[in-house]
């Protein structure tokens, strides 16, 4: 199949890859139509911790609608912490076409600080005595493309409630770009990241998003005291799903992942979720699941038990 690129979404796409710094992007030439008809830029940043003995994830996620006047933007966040989830933030607004798409904006109760080279040293809020704190601290691993998705993991300091918690930061942009007929989109990936409580291993695992089972995926990468290793090869399974009556539509709640050139292998399962279900397309819905997720990792010479996040969406 062919996707219809313009220029602009085609130099997102190649800094994407290329480097690390805020995108440069053009208005787009084409008029108003629905949603679906223009790129999307979504950028994550999910800060995965524990607290109190239970693991604590923040997920941010931004997106920008490039269209041809102005630049559709949304922010949201939620806090996660044992089997709770609780959105915390949700706006939604126009923007002028001026300056990147990837880059953070301010908005109500939301604060961006930038440092050198437009890099992120922390989001804030503060609403209602309500007030969270996400600072970002050095690179654990640099960016790994996968499609038109990369992935990086910072280190992160989260304030929240009066509690300070180490953990770190899984930052991911994702390109949605519309084909040609309208009929279909490229392909989405889905994607987890695991960790051990005291935080020696770290495993990121990337794989198309879909609804059959045992295909080859696209990204394993690993990390533990005798330093990283990443494959190409990995393999997954739904070994439960969930019926999203709203979507029609089937979602995992439990994956059994194998990346052999690794030698690693993991069983993991919801803990608690968080749904969206958008608009109708083709016949179902547009769905995107948040998990927090616990589960156990093994190799040849030991199994340990780790906690994290995983993503899924369906369009």
């Amino acid at each position: 199949m062919i996707y219809c690129m313009r220029p602009a979404l085609l130099l997102a796409l190649a800094l994407l890859v290329a480097c690390e710094a805020p995108i440069p992007e053009e208005p787009p030439a084409e008029p108003h139509g629905p949603a679906d008809s223009y790129p999307r830029y979504i950028r994550e940043l999910v800060f995965v911790g524990t607290a109190e003995g239970e693991p604590l994830l923040v997920p941010f996620s931004f997106e920008a609608i490039d269209r041809e006047s102005d630049v559709g933007r949304q922010a949201r966040g939620w806090v996660a912490h044992g089997e709770s989830w609780e959105m915390f933030l949700d706006e939604e607004w126009e923007a002028g076409p001026a300056g990147s798409v990837w880059r953070l904006v301010p908005v109500g109760p939301l604060r961006v600080l930038v440092g050198g080279a437009a890099e992120i040293e922390a989001i804030s809020y503060r609403r209602e005595g309500d007030e969270l704190r996400l600072a970002v601290s050095g690179t654990q691993m640099p960016w790994q493309r996968v499609g038109s998705s990369r992935f990086r993991i910072l280190g992160g300091t989260l304030r929240h409630r009066d509690r300070e918690v180490e953990g770190v930061i899984v930052e991911a942009q994702h390109i949605r770009a519309p084909s040609a007929d309208q009929t279909e989109a490229p392909p989405l990936v889905d994607w987890a990241y695991l960790t051990d409580a005291e935080g020696g291993h770290q495993i990121l695992l990337v794989t198309p998003s879909r609804e059959e089972d045992g295909r080859e995926g696209t990204l394993a990468w690993a990390r533990d005291e005798e330093g990283r290793q990443s494959s190409d090869r990995l393999n997954v399974s739904w070994t439960e799903a969930l019926t999203v009556e709203a979507a029609r539509r089937e979602v995992p709640v439990a994956w059994r992942y194998n990346a052999p050139e690794l030698h690693l292998s993991a069983d993991v399962r919801q803990v608690a979720h968080h749904v969206d279900v958008g608009e109708e397309r083709r016949g179902r819905r547009v769905v995107s699941v948040r998990y927090s997720v616990t589960g156990t990792i093994s190799t040849p010479t030991e199994e340990r038990e780790v906690f994290g996040i995983s993503r899924h969406d369906r369009e």
